[in-house]
């Protein structure tokens, strides 16, 4: 059988930033003694030239992690830890189903709410599915599963809702036991779609959850 987990991130939903880089310039003496060689040399060009391009290979680009990425990364692992901290993360195939909860804006007339609330309008706005798909996987990874590769199957939508029921992501995580025997594929569950009875507002899996 296979092993069920949801849970809900408060909070408006967010993906992964952009990757960042910084550039390191050389030493200060490195600089000062390559413009020093290149007034020496002035009337030598291509000492100059050879000088300057010396100093640009010294220059390190080094990425590094986008800080608003690693704060929504916590709050999703926070939230997942609260629910099944205790839990021990999945071994085999994990099936990763999103609904992202967006708050219907304010400055909409009533006929545009009344058209998002019954999914007649969808948001085609950020943050992206895909991105937010990535940020799931960097913060679950090594907690929820082993490693992100396991994950075989992945739906993620987006839709609108009253502020009331805004609850940010709800999430849910259906593990699949690891078959590494011949005898085990007598109990092993198949491994098909069905979207239909998770896709709701979010506090409805909170009830199903707390009854």
């Amino acid at each position: 059988m296979s092993n069920t987990r949801f849970f809900t991130v408060p909070g408006p939903p967010a993906g992964q930033g952009r990757h960042r880089t910084r550039v390191i310039p050389p030493k200060l003496e490195k600089v000062i003694d390559a413009l020093s060689v290149a007034m020496c040399n002035a009337a030598r060009p291509p000492i100059v030239a050879s000088r300057i391009q010396h100093l640009f290979k010294k220059l390190i680009v080094q990425p590094y992690n986008n800080p608003k990425t690693a704060q929504r990364a916590a709050v999703v692992l926070r939230s997942y830890q609260n629910r099944h901290g205790r839990e021990e993360a999945f071994l085999g195939p994990v099936r990763v189903r999103v609904v992202l909860h967006r708050e219907i804006p304010k400055s909409w007339p009533a006929w545009k709410h009344e058209a998002a609330a019954d999914d007649l309008i969808v948001p085609t706005s950020r943050p992206d599915c895909d991105n937010v798909q990535k940020l799931i996987y960097d913060a679950l990874n090594g907690y929820a599963w082993m490693d992100d590769a396991q994950v075989f199957s992945v739906h993620v939508e987006s839709r609108y809702h009253d502020a009331a029921l805004c609850v940010g992501m709800s999430i849910q995580l259906e593990g699949f036991p690891k078959i590494e025997k011949k005898s085990q594929l007598e109990s092993a569950p198949v491994h098909s779609f069905d979207g239909g009875a998770f896709f709701g507002t979010g506090a409805e899996e909170e009830q199903a959850k707390g009854a």
